[in-house]
């Protein structure tokens, strides 16, 4: 089934049936498994924002509440898959100097447009979260809001190495994931399963679950709300 179609099932559940089909295909040695990039670069051409179940065009529950808690310095952040530049935006708008990192060309174009009309001191580029092309301490605060839960188990120690070094020492990490409240699955993690990927290189502050209720089909979702502070 095309990404296309997949999002007409609705629900936070698209984005994990992307990446699902396209990992059983490459898994499986089936024609038509294309690279991630096409496929989610697929998802943003043809799809309006307003039917992308993670684009609410509103700054995360989670995110704000992290901000208006203090914990945050200002400086410069980094999000990590920033799709339409949403988040980014917010973050700017609330005096962080922020650059963007998504696997969509069309996503990291939209977003651009977006910040160049608002002014906004944001910017966006194409690329793999694999390899993040950032200099070592660069980033004071770094946003995950549903990248991680789509890393392949064979690449997350790498990715989360990979955000360490990125980020200065006493910098802070949010980071939104598929519980595994939501039931048995290779990417619904449990607090302990967190702790056991992030804590060589970051100290968890706070773990949270989150439910959130697709408007459209009225399914539950669970997510983890994790804050860390790297080491």
């Amino acid at each position: 089934m095309a990404p296309v179609g997949l999002l007409l099932l609705g629900g936070v559940l698209a984005a994990y049936l992307i990446f699902e089909a396209y990992r059983r295909r490459s898994r499986q040695g089936q024609e038509g498994a294309g690279e991630p990039e096409e496929e989610w670069d697929e998802v943003y051409r043809d799809t309006s924002p307003s039917a992308l179940p993670w684009e609410t065009g509103e700054p995360a529950e989670g995110l704000v509440e992290v901000l208006e808690s203090g914990r945050v310095e200002k400086g410069r952040a980094l999000d990590l898959g920033s799709g339409l530049g949403t988040q980014s935006l917010y973050l700017a708008r609330m005096g962080f100097r922020v650059s963007g990192i998504d696997i969509s060309p069309t996503a990291v174009e939209v977003a651009n447009r977006r910040a160049d009309l608002e002014g906004l001191d944001c910017y966006f580029i194409q690329g793999d979260v694999l390899e993040l092309p950032y200099p070592d301490g660069s980033f004071s605060f770094v946003l995950d809001r549903g990248c991680f839960h789509h890393i392949p188990e064979d690449d997350r120690e790498s990715y989360v190495r990979g955000v360490a070094r990125v980020m200065k020492r006493g910098g802070m990490l949010y980071l939104e994931c598929f519980s595994h409240r939501n039931g048995p699955g290779w990417n619904h993690f449990t607090p302990g399963q967190i702790e056991g990927y992030f804590s060589p290189h970051f100290r968890i502050l706070s773990i949270s679950d989150r439910t959130f209720t697709e408007p459209s089909t009225g399914h539950i979702l669970h997510f983890l709300r994790v804050l860390m502070e790297k080491g």
